[in-house]
C-alpha cells in the first residue's frame, strides 16, 4: 500500500511542452475554444450526421491549432475557424466524389 509520502520521493515530472507550446496552448484556448459549440452546430448543417460533424470540428481545431501561428492576433478568429471548417468539408466532398465506390469504415468477407 503507498502513501502520500511515497510521492515525495517521486522525481518531478518535465513539462513535455516548451514555454512557446505554452503560451500558444494558452492563446489558442483564449481565441479559439470558445466557438466550438457554433462550429459544431455548422458541420451538422454540412453533415447532418453527428458523428460526422464531431469529426469535422476535431479536424478543424487540429489543423487550426498546427497552423495558429499563421493567424493574425486581432482579427475575427470565429470567421478563420469556420472557414477552416468548410475547406475541411469541401475536401472530403471531393475526396468521396473521386471514389464513389468507396466505404469508409466497413469490412466485407465472405
Amino acid at each position: 500500500m503507498s502513501s502520500s509520502s511515497d510521492n515525495k520521493n517521486a522525481p518531478e515530472q518535465k513539462s513535455i511542452l516548451s514555454e512557446k507550446d505554452k503560451i500558444k496552448q494558452k492563446e489558442f484556448q483564449e481565441e479559439a475554444i470558445e466557438h466550438i459549440n457554433a462550429l459544431y452546430n455548422y458541420a451538422l448543417h454540412l453533415t447532418m450526421n453527428p458523428s460526422d460533424a464531431h469529426d469535422l470540428v476535431q479536424e478543424t481545431y487540429l489543423k487550426a491549432y498546427k497552423f495558429f501561428s499563421s493567424f493574425e492576433k486581432g482579427t475575427n478568429c470565429k470567421a478563420w475557424l469556420f472557414k477552416i471548417l468548410k475547406n475541411n468539408y469541401i475536401n472530403k466532398f471531393r475526396k468521396n466524389a473521386r471514389e464513389p465506390g468507396k466505404v469508409e469504415g466497413v469490412l466485407f468477407v465472405r
